[in-house]
């Protein structure tokens, strides 16, 4: 006792220690996380809102799928030939207990905001496909931090063939060609609220709804 008053700093020591003990025993949650959130762990809540790759829909914001995948997002406003308009956000490069894929996440914005969205656009530029892509301004991005997902889709960087498909998810209620392509087949699970699309020559998308 009499060392310990004349050295005050044996305290920090031993508390140190001890933390670094607390931390190195308790469990990894974080770790956990990640296995729950591996892409065929989804299930819809009773609600109907689907809760998938720790997000779930209707309910969770950008600003906490931000939280959870990194700030490396880019969020941008879509118009097809019909006018409709959609806002996604882009995270090119996520991982899931090691599992690399890129997440898409459409925003439920209601549709006079994304009128007054598209009216302030500091850009519009038409792809080739004939569609438009409005760059927003950095107002109109911040504000989206707080708006909730109503789509995600989740292109995973390793090919799923039909057999970890089947393994991983199940067995689909229907598998349809795309109506576009119809090289592309639509693997869908109605009761999951989930879609997969298989494409021979690319990367399986992954929609939950």
């Amino acid at each position: 006792m009499n060392y310990i008053k004349k050295h005050p700093w044996t305290w920090v020591l031993i508390g140190s220690l001890m933390l670094w003990l607390a931390t190195f025993f308790m469990p990894d949650k974080t770790a956990n996380d990640s296995i729950n959130n591996l892409p065929w762990k989804s299930q819809v809540l009773p609600n109907g809102h689907h809760k998938a790759l720790g997000l779930t829909t209707h309910e969770s914001t950008l600003k906490e799928a931000m939280h959870q995948y990194g700030r490396e997002v880019d969020v941008k406003m879509f118009m097809d030939a019909s006018g409709r308009m959609d806002i996604e956000a882009f995270f090119d490069a996520i991982r899931i207990a090691g599992l690399g894929a890129k997440l898409i996440i459409r925003l439920d914005v209601p549709e006079k905001h994304k009128q007054a969205i598209f009216d302030r656009g500091l850009e519009i530029m038409k792809q080739e496909t004939g569609n438009w892509t409005i760059e927003l301004t950095p107002a109109d991005r911040n504000e989206l931090m707080d708006y909730p997902i109503n789509l995600m889709t989740l292109i995973p960087k390793t090919d799923l063939d039909g057999d970890i498909i089947n393994n991983r998810f199940g067995v689909p209620d229907s598998k349809t060609p795309d109506p576009t392509n119809p090289a592309l087949i639509h693997w869908r699970y109605i009761d999951r609220q989930m879609n997969i699309i298989v494409d021979p020559k690319a990367k399986e998308i992954i929609e939950y709804y």
